[in-house]
């Protein structure tokens, strides 16, 4: 599980067979990468037939004896090998990752740990055996950094790197006066060697995530109890890390449970049946939920408060405690969270599609509102040019002259453009109404100015004519004359006035 982190750097190996020579021998790890996920992906790619490749593996097979301590041996100086080699990979970076899981042989378990991640063994349904975590605030540990030319600071290798042993990491592993295991982070692992047994129950292997909130014998407790509920052992690896992130870790979650065909522990027929009835029961009532806090267009996408919501109605009638073994709702966190999920992702993605239709549509409706409009425009235009063509035709049929009809044309034309021109792309160009408004005038002063020349000229020549025709009678007209009396006149004009 990526659990709260922002991406996950977890990787693992499970292989039933190791190979076709060793179909008896089974090899289970978990790796925690940090700085990134290069190192624990390329281990988990490659490990495998790297192993096989070492002594005495490329020459077993199944049935042939061995001793117990070469088998210890080599999974020791793989660790070493398979760090010295990537050493020069510079695609990794900083990265690294821990180690911890078990090569299953038909006599032993062989327990390889590195870093903090842990293994831990449940025989005779108890604790009976789990690995050391290497921190740097180990003596042993803090010794072998301090002679390596490091040091501890907050609990961390030189101030960066809170665990002592690990793969990767090869910026604290560059003293060459030391050898490969006593640098300040080394690649040598712990490895013990356990002896099987008819009561072991299961083996648990995982990442620190888990252990940063569980005790060793949580993880046991917890896998015993709910192992009579599922039938298929992973169904508790995945409850296990729910568990885990519901008790507060923030980190990845890695985990992966081996179980024995002769154990007791076994999964129970009737408590199985009614863990699949709870989990329809919480499909029900988290899309009862999910209705209602999304009715009416409200939106509730906080899915921790849909899982107190339920812990808080169902707790005395679904998550009992002998329906969930004691752990309450919390082991079903998962289910909760996948649920919700599903439900609001759907609520979110048909909302969008709503929404874009909507779009879509009031697109449309712009769209053809302005194709309406145009249209209009172009009629009124049209109407416009038509009422251009009418005028023009009347002022050159009101011309008597030719010179007076060009005239019209060129004031018309300069004066009041074609009201359709057609513009480089194609579009209608539409003339102000204003220039369109001075046609009555032009038209009316255009009339008037060829009228009025006509008649001037029609004047000038009749007025040749008639000049000449004046009767003699009236140059014989008598002269006007002055009164003779002129001072009579202004006394009188002054008597009147005053």
């Amino acid at each position: 599980m990526q659990g709260w982190r922002t991406s996950m750097e977890d990787a693992h190996i499970h292989v039933a067979s190791l190979s076709d020579d060793l179909k008896q021998f089974s090899l289970f790890f978990v790796f925690d990468g940090h700085s990134g996920s290069q190192f624990a992906d390329k281990i988990a790619n490659n490990y495998t037939n790297f192993l096989l490749r070492q002594e005495p593996f490329s020459k077993l097979k199944d049935g042939d004896p061995y001793e117990p301590s070469d088998i210890s041996k080599a999974l020791t100086k793989s660790f070493l090998d398979f760090d010295k080699l990537q050493s020069a990979d510079r695609s990794l970076g900083t990265s690294g990752c821990t180690a911890t899981g078990v090569l299953i042989t038909p006599e032993f378990f062989f327990v390889a740990n590195l870093g903090d991640s842990r293994t831990v063994i449940c025989s005779d349904s108890k604790l009976s055996f789990a690995t050391s975590d290497h921190k740097p605030n180990h003596e042993a540990e803090r010794h072998r950094v301090l002679e390596s030319g490091g040091h501890v600071t907050n609990g961390r290798v030189n101030g960066m790197l809170a665990v002592s042993r690990a793969f990767g990491n090869f910026e604290m592993k560059r003293n060459d006066d030391i050898p490969q295991q006593n640098q300040a982070v080394s690649a040598l692992p712990d490895v013990n060697v356990i002896a099987r047994s008819p009561k072991d129950n299961f083996i648990a292997i995982c990442c620190d995530g888990v252990f940063d909130v569980c005790r060793n014998s949580e993880v046991v407790n917890f896998v015993l109890r709910r192992i009579p509920f599922h039938s298929n052992i992973k169904d508790v690896a995945v409850e296990l890390t729910d568990y885990s992130c519901h008790r507060g870790s923030k980190d990845n979650l890695s985990a992966m449970i081996i179980s024995f065909d002769k154990s007791e522990v076994r999964p129970v027929p009737e408590k199985v049946e009614d863990n699949k009835t709870m989990n329809d029961e919480i499909v029900t009532i988290t899309e009862e939920y999910v209705n209602e806090v999304f009715a009416d267009g409200k939106s509730a996408y906080g899915w921790e408060t849909c899982f107190h919501s339920l812990d808080g109605r169902h707790q005395s009638d679904i998550f009992t405690a002998d329906r969930t073994a004691g752990y309450g709702i919390a082991v079903k966190k998962g289910v909760i969270y996948e649920e919700f999920e599903k439900l609001t992702v759907a609520i979110r993605d048909a909302r969008r599609a709503d929404a874009q239709r909507k779009m879509e549509e009031e697109e449309k409706n712009r769209r053809l509102k302005y194709e309406e409009r145009k249209r209009k425009e172009e009629e009124k235009l049209e109407k416009q040019r038509l009422k251009r063509e009418s005028a023009v035709n009347r002022v050159r049929s009101g011309t008597k002259s030719s010179s007076s009809s060009d005239k019209a044309d060129s004031q018309i034309e300069r004066t009041f453009p074609k009201t359709l021109n057609s513009s480089e792309n194609g579009e209608i160009e539409r003339v102000p109404p204003k220039r369109q408004s001075t046609l009555s005038r032009i038209r009316s002063r255009i009339s008037r100015s060829s009228k009025t020349n006509e008649k001037s000229d029609e004047s000038k020549s009749n007025g040749d004519m008639k000049a000449s025709n004046i009767p003699d009678k009236i140059s014989n007209l008598p002269e006007m004359k002055e009164p003779k009396d002129k001072t009579h006149s202004k006394e009188k004009r002054k008597s009147f006035f005053n």
